[in-house]
């Protein structure tokens, strides 16, 4: 027969406020009650925090991931546009000339990459929703992955490549039609 000291015993409190003296008070109480030497008490708070350590750490590993993968991402995506510019220089210079705006040409510059865009949506959506749910299943209370988290999602991600095409194409659109063409005569 196993003594009591050798078991763990485990009894939920609740204490309105938690002051230094009510928990030493309590303490000493059960103590006395159980006849042991020492008695620890643990906020809950604390152990609800020991138990997700592991998927906190995990969690900052995947943010530092994802911001490393973004990186590359924004850096690729700049390396994109601004070969799909100097492709389309003389194209851009004589739409200038003949009369369109920035954001016309703004427009057809994004026409190319937002078709690559919603190519590649379909698979960016199963993929997110696939790994989201395997993420989930190792906690007992889940949330469920509503159309919402995926529509933010694609609105971040429209929004970082409308910004990288607007900053990388800025100055290739601004360029004097007439210099571009010599460029390329020469």
């Amino acid at each position: 027969m196993h003594s009591i000291a050798e078991k763990y015993l485990y009894l939920l409190l609740r204490i309105s406020s938690p002051v230094h003296e009510e928990v030493r008070i309590v303490e000493s109480t059960i103590q006395r009650l159980l006849e042991q030497p020492r008695v620890t008490l643990c906020r809950f708070q604390d152990t609800f925090y020991r138990m997700y350590q592991e998927v906190r750490m995990m969690r900052n590993r995947v943010a530092l991931v994802f911001s490393l993968a973004l990186s590359l991402v924004i850096l690729g995506l700049m390396g994109f546009v601004g070969n799909e510019l100097n492709n389309r220089m003389k194209e851009i210079a004589i739409r200038k000339v003949n009369g369109a705006s920035m954001n016309r040409i703004f427009l057809l510059l994004f026409h190319h990459l937002g078709s690559l865009f919603l190519l590649s949506l379909p698979f960016v959506i199963a993929s997110a929703y696939y790994a989201g749910s395997l993420w989930l299943r190792q906690f007992a209370v889940q949330i469920s992955l509503t159309w919402k988290i995926f529509v933010s999602g694609l609105l971040i991600t429209i929004f970082v490549i409308c910004m990288t095409l607007l900053l990388k194409s800025w100055r290739g659109i601004r360029i004097n039609p007439a210099e571009t063409l010599k460029m390329n005569r020469e």
